[in-house]
Parts: C-alpha cells; sequence; structure tokens
C-alpha cells in the first residue's frame, strides 16, 4: 500500500526531473545519443511511476487540459520538426526560456490542429465507415481472364474501394 504510493510518485518524479534536465540543459549531447535510446530508461521509469496513478505528477496529467494535450499528442509528435523549422530553432535548446517557449507553441498548435482537423476527420470517416455497406457482385470477364472485378462500386472513391473489398 503506502510504500508502492511513495515509490510509484518517487520514480516518477526522478524521472520527470532528469528527463527535464537532461533535454533542457545539456545542450552538447550529441544527437544520436539522444535520438538513439539515452533517454528510454527514464522514460521507462516515468511511465511505471504513472501507472501506478498515485502523487502529485499522475494527478497533474489527469486534469482536463493534460487530457486533451493527451487526445492532440498526434499533434505534438508530428509538428515539432515543422515548428522548430518554423521558428528556425532546432532542437537542443540551450536556455529554458526558448525551451519553454517552443514547448508552449507546439502545444498550442498541436491543440489547434487536434481540434479544427483530427476532429472533425474522425467524425467524417467514422460516419461514412458506418454508412450501409452496398453488396458488390464479383464476375469474371468474358474473355475467359482471370481478372476479377467489382460490380456496383464505381460511386466509391479508390479509397472505399480497398476499404470495401477488406470488409467483404
Amino acid at each position: 500500500g503506502r510504500f508502492r504510493h511513495v515509490n510509484g510518485s518517487l520514480l516518477t518524479s526522478i524521472a520527470f526531473v532528469a528527463i527535464f534536465v537532461v533535454l533542457g540543459f545539456c545542450p552538447g549531447l550529441p544527437h544520436p545519443i539522444l535520438s538513439n535510446g539515452l533517454l528510454a530508461p527514464l522514460f521507462a521509469l516515468l511511465i511505471i511511476g504513472l501507472a501506478q496513478n498515485k502523487g502529485p505528477i499522475a494527478w497533474f496529467l489527469s486534469r482536463p487540459f493534460m487530457v486533451i494535450l493527451g487526445e492532440a499528442s498526434y499533434g505534438i509528435y508530428i509538428l515539432q520538426l515543422p515548428l522548430a523549422l518554423l521558428i528556425k530553432r532546432p532542437p537542443p535548446y540551450h536556455s529554458i526560456r526558448m525551451l519553454s517557449l517552443y514547448c508552449a507553441l507546439l502545444m498550442l498548435c498541436s491543440v489547434l490542429s487536434w481540434h479544427f482537423i483530427e476532429v472533425p476527420l474522425r467524425k467524417n470517416i467514422r460516419r461514412w465507415l458506418s454508412k450501409p455497406v452496398e453488396s458488390t457482385e464479383i464476375s469474371k470477364p468474358p474473355d475467359g481472364s482471370h481478372e476479377a472485378t467489382a460490380v456496383g462500386l464505381d460511386h466509391l472513391h479508390p479509397v472505399g474501394d480497398a476499404i470495401q473489398q477488406r470488409l467483404t
């Protein structure tokens, strides 16, 4: 009980601070070292600690704004490089001020892209995929070749054809 709570909270705190320190204050670390697993053990500790859902960091991450950032996490991932190139300051950042500014801009862009792009597209895709499926008949061409053709799908987009064929 109590030991696990303290242990999980302690693991989370140590991992969080260590990751922040490495990313924010160690600009001299070669990029291949950073991108090839240096932080993996720290992230593993962070995940193990957070899995216990205890402590101040777990509490903070369960707040509504942080849940929205979790929803926008793909945008955080995919917009990192374009944003860095846009502001003409690729990582690593040599000051806490620049790191904070970059993170704030990245979060803002990610939430906006989630709200105005991802959510509407997800709704449209779900609506499109939930439409009733027309039956298709597969017929062989009269010339006797082995190439089958689908009849009744002419109105669908090519991506729709592929999805339709996988569903049948």
